[in-house]
């Protein structure tokens, strides 16, 4: 028998008796000994990164941990490992060093669903201090694994749609909502003819997805191909729902149809309540596109509600087209004579002040300069209302210095 076990043997019995008398920091060096001596003597390496642990030394113990479950690991003992790595996430959970190494572990012993897991938790970490590449890697990792299984494929379409990686986020569009998702991201960012092969996938992958099939049919009908329109425009989009054949009304006014539209419109706002907000909801969306037109379908609205003295309904639908159409002066007059007949005199203050910006903007000074006036005289201590006379009353004297029909007194200029 050579020297080097008898002395090996020696070591780890000192090793022992020492811990067991309570003499952890001189144990260490004798077990340290045995380690450098025996490196792959794993179950001594264990015990002395557990003895760093329990003395505090919780960096050590953790590199030591790591280091042999890389030795492990390179022996195929990837089960061991894995048992290794969790001592790790004991003392440090959320580890991400070793969580990965955990996962390439668990993947190897052939646990996928635990490799998948450990992924998980690192993308999680990672999108929690918004680190979204990096997670998309860990996902990715995760979907390679268990494409169906580990629920990876879901977040990484959401998640590289978040981070602005539309190459990518197709990649993982799976189904007809991914698609209709991605398909207005691409919109957005100008990439037209991808959106629409994105929404005709998502017309394939659900046919009953006529939303898509309306704003298909419009683009077509838009870029003058008809025959391709036609192969969305089906009964079945248009039908009796109000929604869909508010969207039937939309695309008839973008491609020009308005004789077919309006018809439409005016029906769908007799039949119901639904169809009256449908027709609403409709307006608004068109009001910064085609103020005229808008307010005309906003009329077929309004009408039933104020019949009714569905004062909230009109208020809010006005509210909602001059938010988007600021400067259309016809629709906020109609707002402010709906909000006094409602005795809403705090939308109607709202709806005067736009009015006169509008009147602004569209150069009608002196009703700007009237309605300022006029909310003035009724709150002289609000600051807006004094701010919009100020701005009034600048507008018509410059309007006045620019007609040479006009001698402006000096008073006038005070």
């Amino acid at each position: 028998m050579s020297a080097k076990p008898t002395e090996h043997a020696t070591t780890l019995r000192t090793a022992e008796k020492l811990l067991r008398v309570g003499k952890i920091a001189a144990a260490i060096a004798e077990y340290n000994k045995v380690v450098q001596q025996s490196p792959a003597d794993w179950d001594t390496a264990i015990l002395l990164a557990s003895l760093h642990a329990r003395s505090g030394d919780v960096n050590t113990a953790v590199k030591q941990y790591r280091d042999i479950a890389t030795g492990l690991t390179g022996q195929r003992l990837h089960a061991r490992a894995a048992n290794v790595l969790e001592k790790v996430l004991v003392l440090r959970p959320g580890d991400e060093d070793a969580l990965e190494q955990l996962a390439g572990a668990s993947a190897a012993n052939g646990d996928i669903a635990a490799a998948c897991s450990h992924l998980m938790r690192i993308a999680e970490r990672r999108i929690s201090r918004g680190e979204i590449p990096r997670a998309i890697d860990a996902l990715e990792r995760a979907a390679s694994l268990d494409p169906a299984g580990s629920g990876a494929s879901g977040k990484l379409f959401d998640l590289c749609v978040q981070s602005g990686d539309l190459a990518r986020g197709r990649k993982y569009a799976t189904n007809a909502r991914d698609c209709r998702t991605l398909a207005a991201v691409m919109r957005k960012a100008g990439e037209l003819t991808e959106a629409r092969e994105l929404l005709r996938e998502a017309f394939r992958l659900d046919p009953a997805d006529l939303g898509s099939a309306a704003t298909l049919a419009c683009e077509y009908l838009r870029d003058g191909d008809v025959d391709q329109a036609l192969e969305f425009l089906s009964p079945a989009v248009i039908g009796d729902d109000p929604a869909t054949r508010a969207a039937a009304i939309d695309l008839f006014l973008h491609a020009g149809r308005s004789d077919v539209a309006m018809p439409m419109a005016s029906v769908l706002a007799t039949e119901s309540s639904d169809g009256i907000n449908c027709v609403a909801e409709l307006a608004c969306s068109l009001a910064n596109e085609a103020p005229d037109m808008a307010y005309s379908l906003a009329e077929l609205a309004l009408e039933p509600w104020i019949n009714a003295q569905a004062w909230d309904s009109a208020i809010a639908a006005l509210e909602l087209f001059t938010a988007a159409a600021p400067a259309y002066a016809p629709a906020i007059v109609r707002l402010v004579e709906v909000a006094v007949d409602a005795d809403r005199l705090d939308a109607a203050d709202r709806a005067q002040e736009m009015l006169a910006s509008a009147y602004l903007t569209n150069g009608e000074f002196a009703e700007a300069l009237h309605i300022a006036q006029d909310l003035h005289e009724r709150d002289p201590r609000n600051a807006r209302f004094e701010a919009l006379l100020q701005r009034a009353r600048q507008a018509s004297r410059k309007a006045a210095a620019h007609d040479e029909s006009v001698i402006v007194p000096m008073r006038a200029a005070r």
